[in-house]
This record gives C-alpha cells, structure tokens and sequence, in this order.
C-alpha cells in the first residue's frame, strides 16, 4: 500500500510553470516596505535563528544576522540584512559564487557592506577572494567560516546602502560584478568584526538564485477523420535565468491512437542530453523553441470519439517544474471547436466563436444549428457578422457549400435575460449536420454563468500586531461584454493605512488610465480577472482586541454605478502566527511538516521574552528566549515534524526577569495531519467488467475528520487520471463504478488503477491500487459462421464452423446450442480450435427438418456473445451444377451441319446431397441476330446426344423426354460420390444465312423422378 500527504490543488491542477525567485526594484532608502514581497517568497531568503537558537554560529547580539534575503533589476543586485539587536557596528559580507560550483575559487566577488555603530550606511565595495587551496574554498553554510581574504577591494564600485539599526539593505551595480543582470549564483552572508574576512561571527546557509521556470503554450482544439494525423504548433518557452535542456512529454493520449513530436521543420525530437526523455535540447534564458505535435486517429476510431493529449515541458534543472499544455481532437467527417466558457452579465448581448470544418473528400454544405438549456435567444452569424442563410434551400441555416479540407468561423450571439440571475448557467449546444449521407454530426457546448458586473471576493479575516502588516488576496473580475478597467479603492475603519499590490505581493497597483484612482489595469470581458494583494499597516500602540474592518471597492471605470465590494477584518495581537516567513498572511491552521511563523509585537525594548509551544498534549516541545529590539517585535518560528502529534497547540509568550516568568499572553493553532487512505479493491490484479464496487478505508488523525472523497481511475498504469466521481460523503466507503466508462475512453487493457482521495478541507491523502489490475468490456467477436453441408442428408454429418476473436483478451469458451426441428433442444456442445481463431463442431441429425443452432463464446472476463444461424436435414434434396454456363459455338459459315459448341460436353453434376432419383430434360429457344432480331436459327437447328459420335436429337421449345437417352432418366440417388451427365450439343446453320452473332437460351431441368 502507497501513502501520500499532497496539497489538493497538486491533484486538481498542473504543476506550477515557476520555480522562481521575486524580483523586485528596491530603492536604498532605509524603508523595507518594498522588501515585504520579497520576504514572503522562500526562495529569496535564508533565515539564521537567534543568539544560537537555531543557528550555529553564536555571535555577538548586533553582529547576530537573523535573515539574509535578495532580488535584483535590470541595474542592481539587492541585499538584505537583518540582525538582532542594534546598535553597534556591523561588517556584513556575502560571497558570491558565480559558477554555483560550491567553491569560492581566485577572483570570485565577495560584496563588503559597513554600518556604523551610529546605524549609518558608511562604506561598501565589491572585492576579489583569495582562497587559502589554490583549487578553491568549499563554499560551507552556517557555522563554517571560509579561511581565505579579501584582496583588491575596489570600494568605489558603487555599492549603496542604508539601515535602521536592525534591517540593512544594500545595492550591488551588475556592472561592478562584471556579471550580467539576473545571473544565477550560490550566496553566503556573514557577519564580521572587521573589513577582511575572517574571524566570521556569524554566517548563514547557502541561498541561491538560480530559478527555473518553463512554459508551453497554446492549448488546442482540432479535429479529422479515421486515419488521418493532425498537428498542433506549442511554444516551449524557458523562463528561467539559465539554460535548460527542456524534456517534452505526452500523456492521456488514447491507448490506439499515436503520438509524434517534431520541431517546427519536421525534425523529429530526441533525447540531446542523453537522459532517456526526448526534449528540444538546451534553451538560453527567455528564448523558446516552437514544435509540433502530431495526434494519429487510428481507422478503427469511431465519429465523435475525442482525445486529449496532455504535452509537458519539464525542467532539467529541477524535475519538479513543467508546464502543460492540451491538445484536444475530436474525430469527424465534419468538426466544430471549441467549446467555450465565459461569464456575462443580465441584459446583455454576448458571443462565442468557432470553427467548423469539412475533413471529407467532398464538398458539403453544413447546417448549422443552435439551442439554449435556458430558452435564450441564439443567433448565428459568419465571423464577419453576416446572418447564416439557408443557402440549399431545405429549410436549415447552413454555411454554404465547403470544400474539403475548409474552415469556416461563425459567431454564435446570445441574449442573457435581464432577469437571469448570477449563478445560473445556461449551456449553448451547437450542432452541424453533414448533407451528405450518412449526415454525420458535431456538437460545441458554450457553457455561460450569469454574473455581475463587477465582483470582489472574498471576504477575509486575520490577525496582526501593532507595528506590523498584513495582506488579504482578492480576485477581481469583468463579467461585462467589453474590456474594463476596474478601480481599487478602500477605506479602513480605524484609519489605518491601506496599499494596494499585484499577485506577487512587490509590484504596487498604479493608475493605468490616467484617472487619479489606482486600478487593476485592463480586463478582458466575459470573465477577465486578476488577483491582488491588499496590505494593511497596523499602526504601533493600538491596543490588544482593536477590531478594524476595511472596505474594498472594486469600480468599473465605464460605469462608476457599477462596483463591488469585499471587506478584511483585522483584529490586533499581541501574539500573531503566520503562514509565511515575511509574517503578512495570518494563519491558525498548518500541516505536518509547515512552519509555523509567529511574531510578537508592542513588547517593551530590551526586556527578555519566551516563547513556549506545546503540542496537543500540552507537552512543551520547543522553548526559546529572546532580548526584545528596540522596535518591540521579537519574531518565533518552529517547523511541524512528522513525529509530533497533531490538533490544538499553543504558543505561550511570556516575559523573563530576574528567574521569575510571567505570562503576557497565549495563542491557540490548529496542526491537521493528512487523511489516511488504503484501497481495498481493487487493489491489483483483478479482472474487472461492468458494474463493480470499489472500496477502501481511511481515517483522520485529527479533529478535523468530516473526509470527502474523489475516485479516479488510470489507464495507464498512473501516467493519467480520470476523475470517476468527487465529493463523496465522509460516511461513504464503497461506490460502484460502470467500468464501461473506462472502455468506452481507452478500450479495454490491463493496466488500470484505482485512486482513492480524501479531503478533509485543509489537506489530502490519497492511496492507489498497489498494482495494475485488468478491465474488458468487450464480448468475443463472431464471425463467418456456417453449415457445410447444408441441407445435409438425414443421419449426415454437419460440420458447423465460426472464426471467434477477443481483441484485448482470450477467448475462453465456444459452446454451442442446437435446437432440433421438434423444438427439443440439445445444448453445450463444445466447439473445437482448429487455430487461426476458427472453431467447428461436427454434428450428425437425427430429424429431417430445419436446425436452430446458437454459438455462445465467453472470453476470459466473462463477456458474452451469441449468434444464431440454421441448416436443414433429410428431405428431399436436388442439388445440381454445370460445369459452365456459356455456350459459344464459334464462327459458322452458312451451310455448315453439326458445329459442335465450346463446352463440349456441357457436364450436369448430380451432387452428392441429392438424396431422390431424379430426370434430367433439356430444352432450347430460337437463336435471334443480335441486331436485326428478324433473322433467327430455329431452335430444331441445335441437336444434343448423350454421347459425342451418337445419334443427334434436335432441340425443342418444350423440355424433351429422356428416351432414346435412358440413362437421363431415373437417375439414382449419388451416394457419396457425384454422378456427371454429359450434354454434347451442335449448331447447323441453314444456307443464306445472314453472318451475325446469335443467341439462345438453353434450360437444363433436373427434377425429381
């Protein structure tokens, strides 16, 4: 059994494009708000713990380096400091390793930064290291100090900075670097007693800048016929800051269906690294390489099938970054795509856009037509806006005749009632017809959400302390039918300050349109959003429990009637936990293994304060003292390990004087352990069809244990997931699956897997089927099925045969049922293989009459097939051939007596299965000119005998009696052998005729004697 802790959103969405740093543009000035986005982002910083407390060097309190972060511009590379305790002065260092060896080899830039004790910026440079092993020093982390110097310090390389006593921030020009700007690098910061390098005081672990970032682009919609190969163009792009050997993947893709990958001139794709995994070979940092994925539909693919092929480019440098793109096919005589989703507005006239296409050999004229679920008014036009027409004048609007291999865009306009309410939703189905038989079809769906105009959302609640900040994140969104740009205001009830961010939490909202107000920039209509950062300063002094609400107001600049609103309700702290190390984003519920942020505020300076936190058995589990700052913020934090039990804790902070502890205050989180999940079936191996139960168990360690579940199934042995069912009950521990979904997507195969997801509205656990298990819905096929002989004479023997096949599996039995002509039944015989998939049974009768017969074939699933057929027995039987069909006499010159014909003799085969005496008679017609029908040879004309020198007889319009022939006559039952009758004939053609080409009937007749 496997067990995973994972996020939910890692299931339901694509793994991030970016693993990348925050950049941002930092001017020196001694304010930090610009760094708070840059705080907030893991990959910029390294944290270095207090006083010894979670760090391994134990420096001086004002050379005791607390954070160490960076970011950089186009110009500058920017650091940050923060210490402590103040004052005093510091020598901050941060070696630069710039080939990201982990070595700090001869000439790699050390950047020296000085505060003075005052708290002034007083000198900075950028100098050269000299190791003490000429190969390098090991560029170590915390508590290791590098042995070599600094030589050749250029201090007038520009190196800017400013303090406050405990935050120091520093600007490095690139050029001063003589690097590129954004180049990636590993840093270590320290602390020093003095300009040159060692003793260190203090250092910290490694941070480097490297960041890695991919993305493919477009997802696509298409469409063909059986057999043919469609492409798609993607973009793969790298947005990193080095060069990446980019691999591309394909997934989902149907188990018959067949995918290629090419660059844009038709190169095929292939492994340039030599990992195993194709990939469009190394990329520099902003470029992209254009390719093509060809999408094969097998012959075997049926009208309206459709498949999705998931392409990943996936990060060299770091496995765990890619993007994904889809490319969506759906199989048709004719198409039309895509679907569509859009958000509109009451009262308001809207469209979607689509493309429909004739993939037949032929032109087509295509009918077009549109229906609301809601009743809405639909409307059809060309891309350009005129109406669709009935061009072919049979009553449907269409797109006029389209030659193959053609597109045409039309527009589909609706009206959203003014009445419609937001949230409902309204699905418009497109369909096109096909004129030409069989009249194939092709549906698009446009899904459409009432909504208002303008919305905000959510609403939020935190905590903060005095002196501190927090953020709240809002989605913005345009419902309108045209492009807006929405306005950003707020108003705070206590009058705090309130500013305003894009998604990155570093770029400030700016005024776009030039109106005075800040705004979100331009949104695209039905649906265009954005997400921002709201940041609220808590002013220092407000006192515990002040409750503050700010009002967000999000307007539309074309309408200033039209707004929304959300509201953040801030309460004060003393005592705060955060989810995030910059401390803006208020938390009280974390997960194994996440770090719990705490901060402290409005404490009195240079006192000495504890931070106590017990577990949910009051356990203490960690204890820390600090000297709080000038600034009254002492900052906590404690990293949730997999061992420690989770539920209610507690964060005690108290004060410490003279050996006696006072309590200030306590804060109470909520640590949520993930589900537990284990499937139970199927859990591999079994061999499943139809309507099955899928079962499993799980539990929650914590509290929170009101568990919804997902199903999903693979195909593929894990490579994709289709969800079967979602938000099942907390109660629920089986569900039965038509596993006809399955086959009816990929077909039947063997490797399937079952994965079971429980949320319990924080986290998720999951478990998969410990190994592949087998779905067939498919029955046997049956095919060329026969009687041989048929009629076979009473008591014979019938040799009953069919070519039975299982496409994805064995075929397991072949029984067959007969149903004799008295209605008894005998049943079960077992049908023989004689290979090449045919089976046969060899059956002798009993009855004269007509047979019944059923074959039943069971594959090794279960799956069933029948097909019935019938032979006949006994009777009387008369089963006759010739040995040919047509008579030629050739070239005869007038005059000419007893030309005998081509097939001489014409052979009459009695076969075998007659079972009566028979007769045989002969008779004939004239022989008319085949132009001129008013010359004819009477039919007397032509003789026959039994032998080829015998007496003749002439032919007649009657059929004649067998005698002077006595052997056509009474002719006895064969036997097992054939009896053969030999017919000579011969032509004499009267003198004077006319020459010419004459034909003639002649009717052999065998019949019962």
């Amino acid at each position: 059994m496997k067990k995973f802790l994972i996020a939910l959103a890692i299931l339901l969405a694509f793994i991030g494009e970016v693993h990348a740093v925050t950049l941002a543009n930092i001017t020196i000035d001694g304010s930090f708000e610009d760094w708070a986005g840059v705080l907030s982002d893991s990959d910029n910083y390294v944290n270095d713990g207090i006083s010894g407390i979670d760090d391994q060097d134990n420096p001086q309190s004002k050379r005791d380096i607390t954070k160490f972060a960076y970011t950089w511009n186009s110009t500058h590379l920017f650091f940050y400091f923060k210490r402590y305790l103040s004052p005093g002065d510091v020598y901050f260092h941060v070696y630069l390793d710039g080939d990201r060896d982990l070595l700090m080899e001869t000439n790699e830039k050390v950047v020296r930064a000085y505060f003075a004790g005052q708290g002034n910026f007083d000198e900075g440079g950028v100098g050269n290291y000299s190791p003490s092993d000429a190969s390098g020093d090991t560029l170590c982390g915390d508590g290791c100090t590098l042995p070599g110097t600094l030589s050749s310090e250029n201090t007038t390389a520009g190196v800017t900075g400013a303090s406050n006593g405990l935050e120091f921030e520093v600007a490095v020009p690139w050029s001063a670097l003589g690097l590129s700007p954004g180049t990636p690098m590993k840093f270590k910061a320290s602390s020093s007693i003095n300009g040159n390098l060692p003793p260190n005081q203090d250092n910290t672990n490694i941070t480097d800048s490297l960041y890695v970032g991919v993305s493919i682009y477009p997802n696509n919609v298409g469409g063909g016929v059986k057999g043919s190969t469609v492409s798609y163009l993607h973009t793969v792009e790298n947005l990193g800051n080095a060069y990446d050997t980019i691999e591309i993947s394909t997934s989902g893709t149907r188990s018959d269906w067949s995918v290629e990958l090419f660059y844009a001139d038709g190169t095929p794709l292939s492994d340039t690294d030599g990992d195993g995994s194709v990939d469009v070979g190394s990329v520099a940092p902003g470029e992209s390489v254009d390719i093509i994925v060809n999408i094969t539909i097998p012959s075997s693919a049926n009208e309206g099938d459709e498949d999705v092929t998931t392409v990943t480019a996936t990060s060299s440098l770091d496995e765990s970054v890619s993007s994904s793109a889809t490319d969506t096919t759906r199989v048709g005589s004719i198409v039309i795509i895509p679907d569509n989703s859009a958000k509109a507005v009451p009262g308001t006239v809207n469209y979607y856009n689509h493309t429909i296409t004739n993939n037949q050999a032929k032109d087509d004229t295509i009918e077009v037509n549109a229906t609301s679920s809601k009743g809405w008014s639909v409307e059809l036009f060309y891309a350009d806006g005129t109406p669709l027409s009935d061009t072919d004048g049979d009553g449907s609007v269409d797109v006029g005749s389209v030659a193959p291999g053609e597109s045409v865009d039309i527009m589909v306009k609706f009206y959203v009632p003014a009445g419609a309410n937001p949230g409902e939703q309204d699905v418009i189905t497109v369909t096109i017809t096909s004129s030409l038989p069989p009249y194939p079809q092709s549906s698009a769906n446009d899904t459409t959400t009432v909504a208002e105009r303008v919305t905000i959302v959510p609403d939020n609640e935190g905590r903060g302390g005095p002196g501190t900040t927090i953020s709240y994140t809002h989605t913005v969104t345009n419902s309108w039918n045209e492009s807006d740009v929405i306005e950003i205001s707020a108003s705070s009830s206590q009058g705090w300050e309130v500013s305003f961010y894009h998604s990155d939490g570093v770029t400030p909202l700016s005024d776009t349109d030039g109106d005075g107000s800040v705004d979100t920039g331009e949104l695209a209509p039905n649906g265009g959003s954005v997400e921002i950062i709201v940041r609220i300063s808590i002013p220092s002094g407000v006192s515990e429990g002040t409750n503050d609400t700010t009002t967000v107001i999000a307007t539309s600049s074309l309408d200033e009637n039209y707004f929304d609103s959300a509201t953040d309700i801030t309460i004060v702290q003393t005592l705060v936990t955060y989810s995030d190390a910059s401390r803006t984003t208020y938390s009280d519920l974390f997960a194994i293994g996440d770090t719990v942020y705490a901060r402290a505020s409005g404490l009195t300076p240079n006192r000495d304060v504890r931070f106590d936190w017990l577990d949910s058995s009051d356990t203490l589990v960690r204890s820390a003292t600090y000297r709080v700052p000038a600034n009254g913020i002492v900052d906590d934090e404690y990293t949730i390990a997999e061992s420690d039990l989770p539920g209610n804790w507690w964060i005690i902070l108290s004060e410490v004087s003279g050996g006696r502890t006072n309590e200030i205050t306590r804060v109470r989180f909520f640590v949520d352990s993930s589900p537990v999940v284990e499937v139970l079936s199927p859990n591999g191996g079994e061999m499943w069809r139809g309507i099955r139960n899928i079962t499993w168990d799980a539990y929650d360690g914590d509290e929170m244990n009101n568990l919804t579940f997902t199903i999903q199934y693979s195909p593929d042995n894990g490579t994709t997931w289709r969800n079967i069912t979602s938000s099942l009950a907390n109660e629920t521990r089986s569900y039965l699956w038509d596993t006809s979904q399955a086959t009816q997507e990929w077909g039947d195969g063997d490797n399937f897997l079952i994965r079971v997801i429980a949320y319990d509205g924080y986290l998720s656990g999951y478990d998969v089927s410990n190994a592949t298990f087998s779905i067939d819905n498919t029955p046997p096929e049956i095919s060329n099925v026969s009687a041989s002989p048929d009629p076979v004479l009473l008591g014979g023997t019938v040799n009953i045969t069919a070519n039975i096949t299982d496409a994805a599996h064995a075929v397991d039995t072949a029984l067959l049922e007969i149903t004799l002509p008295n209605g008894s039944v005998e049943g079960n015989f077992t049908m023989l293989y004689a290979g090449d998939g045919v089976y046969y049974y060899e059956y002798t009768t009993t009855l004269e009459g007509q047979y019944n017969f059923v074959i039943y074939a069971n594959d090794t699933f279960s799956n069933l097939a029948s097909v019935s057929s019938n032979f006949t027995s006994g009777g009387e039987v008369i089963d006759v051939t010739l040995s040919c069909y047509t008579l030629d006499f050739g070239s005869v010159n007038p005059g000419t007596n007893y030309s005998p014909a081509d097939c001489f003799p014409l052979v009459v085969i009695i076969e075998n299965t007659t079972n009566v005496e028979t007769n045989l008679t002969i008779k004939g017609t004239d022989m008319v000119h085949n132009t001129d029908p008013s010359y004819a040879i009477a039919v007397g004309n032509i003789t026959y005998s039994n032998q080829s020198d015998g007496a003749k007889t002439q032919l007649d319009y009657n059929y004649l009696s067998p005698p002077p022939y006595p052997d056509w006559a009474n002719i006895p039952p064969p036997g097992s052998e054939d009896i053969n009758r030999s017919i000579y004939l011969w032509i004499s053609v009267p003198p004077g005729q006319p020459a010419g080409v004459y034909n003639s009937t002649i009717t052999v007749k065998v019949e019962k004697a």
